[in-house]
This record gives structure tokens, C-alpha cells and sequence, in this order.
């Protein structure tokens, strides 16, 4: 078990500058949110909790050794360009804040809200509208030949493609 975990959440995308990134954020829990405390919220559910997501506060840009937050920032270019680099996933990482150690979690290909809250929060000039105009146009000039290539095997099919 990690004593002293912390998580830190970053958005990616390209833009004509190369790879961007987003503010860093870090939820501020208590607890770790299971999947119907997470997800399920104002559908009838039953466990007491902190109302999920929606109403869990962040801290930008927290503090962090600047060798964790440059790890952070190089894995997390690194996930983009190995994953292929499009639109704007959210990286999710954890860290041992005593050891000084991070590792990438998971990467939100289509997160919430397109991670906008963490776009506003690096370039306020920027609205939603920009973020959306910016994934659409980026689809647009995507060619249609890039996505003819599954990359799964044949054998590893459950369904017909």
C-alpha cells in the first residue's frame, strides 16, 4: 500500500505548436471513489458519498517536485504520441509523494466535459466553443484511409468488423 498517494489528471492535445498540455490538476479526497459513488450519482443510489465527481474539489497546478511534474508532463507526451495522438484524452497518475514517484493510471480517451475545466484553466482566452471547434477541425483533417487500419488482431476479434 502507498501511504502518501496522490493523484494528478492532465489533458493532451495537438495543436500547430506541437503537444500541449492542460493545468495539472489533483482531486481533493478523503477517500477513493468506487464506481456508483463515481458515476452513478442522482440515479437512485443508495450509498452515502460525496456526490461523485461532479462536485469533487481540484486544486490547479498543485505543488509538486519539479522532477515528479517533469516526469509527468514527458510520460504523458509519451502516452499521446504512442496511443496516436488525437483529440484531448485526460492522463490520470498516481503518486508517492514521499518517495517521490509517479505512474501513469489511465488514459480517459473521451473524458467528461472533453477535460475543458482544465483547458479554461491554462488559457481563459479560450472557451468551450474553441475546444470543440479545435476536435472537430483536427477530425476533419484526419484522413479517412488513417482510420482502414484496426489495429486488432483478426484472432483477437469478438465481433465482425
Amino acid at each position: 500500500a502507498v501511504q502518501n498517494l496522490k493523484e494528478f489528471n492532465v489533458s493532451v492535445m495537438r495543436s500547430a505548436k506541437g503537444v500541449e498540455l492542460s493545468a495539472i490538476e489533483s482531486p481533493k479526497t478523503d477517500c477513493w471513489l468506487d464506481f456508483e459513488q463515481k458515476y452513478c450519482q442522482g440515479r437512485g443510489s443508495k450509498k452515502n458519498s460525496p456526490e461523485g465527481l461532479i462536485n469533487l474539489s481540484r486544486e490547479l497546478d498543485p505543488k509538486m517536485p519539479r522532477e515528479m511534474k517533469n516526469k509527468l508532463v514527458s510520460d504523458a507526451r509519451l502516452a499521446y504520441e504512442i496511443l496516436g495522438g488525437y483529440g484531448v484524452p485526460r492522463i490520470d497518475f498516481l503518486a508517492d509523494m514521499q518517495k517521490g514517484e509517479i505512474w501513469l493510471n489511465e488514459v480517459n480517451a473521451t473524458p467528461g466535459s472533453f477535460s475543458y475545466y482544465l483547458w479554461a484553466a491554462k488559457q481563459q482566452e479560450n472557451g468551450f466553443v474553441w475546444l470543440i471547434n479545435h476536435l472537430v477541425d483536427e477530425g476533419l483533417s484526419i484522413p479517412s484511409q488513417h482510420f482502414n487500419n484496426d489495429p486488432v488482431p483478426k484472432m483477437a476479434m469478438i465481433f465482425d468488423r
